[in-house]
């Protein structure tokens, strides 16, 4: 570099060096204020914590849908080979996520029999971070099992075919797991502990949700509020019907308030009576527990080998579980506990 050993040049470059140091607040600094600059790690400068709703893609979810109504799992019906590979995949995901399981034995399966079935929920846990309001719980809940290859249940004359379930629930689940990964992203957890329930037997009259509420692995007296994902992956024009906000007067308002803040869903309140009891929100509301659930509507093919992969929303599905996550966030970390309302 020969144009160093010119005087006038390396005058000229130690001004400009000088004036760099200025503009950016070093200038002309002792040995012992040099401590006070950032300090970088090997790979560059420390980064803020990823924003957690990031955890919560359209591509994401419709991995889990994918999988969960291929033809390998034969419609998951409670019972058969493809229900059980529906619970060890749920469980594998819970471990990946890093969720803590409540079972004394470290599994993630809460087994039963009931009508000649052997039958599991899969239940995983996030510790909250308050020392009083940790003793509370938030359930988010959905259900992996489907008709199987139809018989009852199945709508129209479709026995023997696989009934996929893309919509009933493999959208649910894929919520249920992705909605996890988002709140053990959260730089600080929330408040109060939150249980993620995959439910066994929903088709077969919630016999998963009937079994949990009776045989809880979490207080029920503890357990202030039930989130509902039942068939969250058909939404169309951002329309999201919601069930329960009458088991909660304030509920309405929260989520609606949320929604207008962030993505702006057309949430679409409905009171259906004993109708809306009928998945895995019902048992938590017959022990006055008070429930919102989430759904898309209802179509032509639901319940036939029709609910299909390429059917599935995928991007409506990230919508509907941001503002989930969200709105599950604040009934966790509010101090007041939701009151119990008799719909």
């Amino acid at each position: 570099m020969s144009y160093l050993k010119n005087p006038k040049v390396s005058v000229g470059l130690n001004l400009v060096f000088l004036l760099i140091l200025s503009i950016s607040g070093w200038s002309c600094q002792s040995a012992s204020e040099t401590t006070a600059l950032p300090v970088l790690s090997p790979s560059g400068p420390v980064q803020p914590p990823a924003d957690p709703l990031n955890k919560l893609t359209a591509s994401e979810l419709k991995k889990h849908v994918v999988y969960l109504a291929n033809d390998e799992l034969a419609g998951r019906e409670a019972g058969t080979t493809g229900g059980k590979k529906a619970a060890e995949y749920v469980a594998k995901e819970f471990k990946n996520i890093g969720l803590k399981t409540l079972a004394p034995s470290n599994s993630y399966f809460q087994e039963f029999t009931v009508q000649g079935l052997d039958l599991r929920n899969v239940l995983g846990y996030i510790e909250g971070s308050d020392p009083v309001l940790k003793k509370e719980s938030v359930v988010i809940g959905a259900h992996y099992d489907h008709l199987g290859l139809g018989g009852s249940g199945s709508r129209g004359s479709a026995s023997g075919q696989i009934h996929p379930g893309a919509d009933d629930n493999a959208s649910g689940i894929a919520g249920l797991i992705e909605l996890a990964r988002a709140f053990v992203a959260l730089p600080e957890k929330p408040k109060r502990s939150i249980i993620f329930i995959a439910f066994d037997g929903e088709e077969k009259m919630m016999l998963g949700s009937r079994h949990y509420t009776q045989n809880p692995w979490w207080p029920l007296e503890k357990t202030i509020y039930m989130v509902n994902l039942d068939q969250i992956g058909r939404s169309i024009n951002d329309k999201i019907i919601v069930l329960g906000s009458l088991s909660n007067l304030t509920s309405k308002e929260t989520l609606t308030e949320l929604n207008n803040r962030t993505v702006k869903l057309d949430l679409q309140f409905k009171n259906l009576g004993a109708m809306e009891l009928a998945s895995d929100n019902g048992p938590f509301y017959q022990q006055k527990i008070p429930y919102l659930f989430f759904n898309s509507g209802r179509y032509d093919d639901r319940h036939t080998p029709n609910d299909t992969i390429d059917k599935i929303n995928a991007a409506g599905m990230e919508k509907i579980c941001r503002l989930i996550f969200q709105y599950t966030l604040q009934v966790a970390n509010t101090a007041a506990r939701p009151v119990y309302q008799e719909m």
